[in-house]
């Protein structure tokens, strides 16, 4: 710094107009310094007119020897300096030696532009960071008194009070901060749970407000996935889903190779933003067998792999693949009997393997997924007989022949395995390809919360009629969850939803079972007690 003149000055002319420090700290400690081995540093100030100086650095200094009864004290006189100029310097002497806390920070840097009218740009210029970092430590200004305090203790961090300002009222600010504090919870999983706080609020206004676009499906939407905006980022747990497989469905006509793989696309990247940190896909996706080529020209088929597209796809947004399943769905295409298949005119070294299986991938969201209480995770925690059962990898169970309104439907009994073996009870399963809506219906008997997007109107009626709901009786009521929903329903058909949920049955379902969810609970229960003294399961053919 140039211009600077060393000169003892008298105490009495020396003030403080403006420092960014407003904790001095220990000054008994200070000054126990001072009386040992002297002032070893000059206080900085500039003038500010009538013989008068105001401090730059050292008001810790000035402080504690004003306790002394110095008259004078040495000063560097910095010259044709300005207020605003002399607070930034004031700040920058305090940086280099760690002065501050947050909130002295902050309080400065709200001073640069309301005191001395720098904008959030000349700031930037001078060293404080970018604009939205400015502004963010500007905002923990708003937060109450009693949080910006634990912030200046250091009993919460910077990133605590940024998470907490996502919380709207100073009351749930105060509470949520208190909770941080007695579990000494960090940071990343304070975040974690005010998003789950805030999705359940933002999800339930949603469906209130618009009472389920276009349909009177309670928790269902009869539009497009690629575009799921009636669900905030990061509120959902689980995504069990049979995405079209592009093999000449009824729905996917009219649709080219490209167009299918876009709008696969577009669902995958909505599917990422609605995903919690550490949630779970789980997609039943079969490779095309008929496969005649992009434009379907070919004059012969043959097998298109397709599982890494959605690798490829979900990869992008730290999504990744960690698990594959196979799902066995019969072991005789036509029957028990396989010989019926079998031609006497079929050329030798031209047998067909018949396609009697498909792969369930297991996707991973990079992160840390919040985990609900001890009594819920115990709750919905799998027994060792379904752990042997699913964990084997290999999944025999039968396909449903019967279309029930809907050309490919799969079983409960798939559906119950993925939902219990990566969902906790009270987590919301989304599926954004309904079709017929099993995933809705299963997750709702198992005590989630059960989301779905269907853009064929023709299926509605086949959703409402799966989900056993009347039309007039589909109602959600304002600021109802669907599984406050569901204890209204029972209790219409005269069920004592409190009583009924207190039993807690094992495994804790939630509402009346249908007859085919329960024959597939049950089925499984079966395959499971077949496990042999090594640990093995035997599989049951379909």
């Amino acid at each position: 710094m140039k211009n600077l003149e060393l000169k003892k000055i008298g105490l009495e002319r020396l003030e403080v107009q403006y420092h960014p420090r407003k904790d001095l700290g220990d000054i008994e400690k200070l000054q126990g310094s001072i009386k040992r081995d002297g002032l070893q540093e000059p206080l900085l100030v500039f003038e500010t007119g009538n013989d008068r100086f105001a401090v730059i650095d050292g008001c810790r200094r000035l402080k504690a020897i004003q306790e002394f009864g110095w008259e004078t004290v040495a000063c560097l006189i910095a010259r044709n300096i300005e207020a605003a100029e002399a607070a930034h310097l004031s700040y920058v002497k305090n940086v280099e030696r760690q002065g501050f806390n947050p909130i002295e920070v902050a309080l400065h840097v709200k001073a640069m532009i309301d005191t001395f009218g720098f904008s959030l740009r000349d700031l930037e210029l001078k060293g404080y960071g970018t604009p939205p970092s400015i502004s963010k430590k500007i905002k923990l200004l708003d937060l109450p008194d009693s949080i910006k305090e634990k912030i200046r203790k250091g009993t919460l961090t910077v990133s605590h009070g940024l998470s907490l300002l996502r919380l709207s009222k100073s009351g749930e600010q105060e509470r949520m901060a208190k909770r941080i504090v007695d579990h000494e919870i960090n940071a990343r999983r304070a975040d974690l749970q005010i998003d789950r706080y805030l999705a359940k609020g933002r999800r339930r206004a949603v469906v209130a407000e618009s009472e389920v676009p276009e349909t009177d499906i309670p928790g269902i939407y009869m539009k497009d996935s690629r575009d799921m905006s009636e669900l905030p980022d990061k509120s959902v747990h689980l995504i069990a889903s049979s995405p079209p497989y592009y093999v000449g469905m009824e729905f996917e006509k009219g649709m080219t190779y490209a167009e299918h793989w876009e709008n696969i696309n577009a669902v995958m990247k909505e599917c990422a933003r609605v995903l919690v940190p550490g949630g779970i896909m789980a997609l039943n996706v079969g490779d095309i067998h008929n496969f005649r080529g992009v434009k379907g020209n070919n004059d012969f088929t043959q097998i298109q792999l397709v599982g890494h597209k959605y690798q490829g796809f979900l990869r992008k947004h730290q999504i990744y693949l960690t698990d594959v399943i196979t799902w066995v769905k019969s072991t005789a295409a036509f029957g028990q009997d396989m010989s019926k298949a079998y031609s006497e005119k079929t050329p030798h070294t031209a047998y067909r393997i018949f396609i009697n299986h498909d792969p369930v991938y297991i996707f991973r969201k990079k992160g840390e997924r919040e985990v609900p209480s001890e009594e819920i995770a115990l709750r919905s925690r799998l027994s060792k007989k379904e752990w042997a059962l699913y964990a084997s990898g290999i999944w025999f169970i039968d396909h449903r022949r019967k279309s029930e309104g809907h050309p490919s439907i799969y079983p409960d009994e798939l559906v119950i395995r993925l939902i219990k073996m990566f969902s906790y009870e009270g987590d919301t399963v989304l599926d954004p390809f309904l079709g017929s809506g099993t995933t809705v219906k299963v997750a709702r008997e198992l005590n989630r919360e059960g989301i779905g997007y269907e853009r064929e109107a023709q299926y509605k009626a086949v959703i409402i009629k799966k989900l056993g709901l009347e039309t007039g009786k589909a109602q959600l009521q304002g600021g109802e969850s669907m599984i406050d929903y569901s204890h209204r329903m029972l209790a219409a058909d005269g069920y004592d939803a409190d009583s009924f949920s207190e039993k807690k049955p094992e495994p804790a379902v939630f509402g009346t079972l249908s007859a085919e969810t329960m024959a597939a609970l049950l089925e499984s229960g079966n395959k499971a007690d077949d496990e042999d003294e090594e640990g093995q399961v035997a599989g049951k053919q379909g």
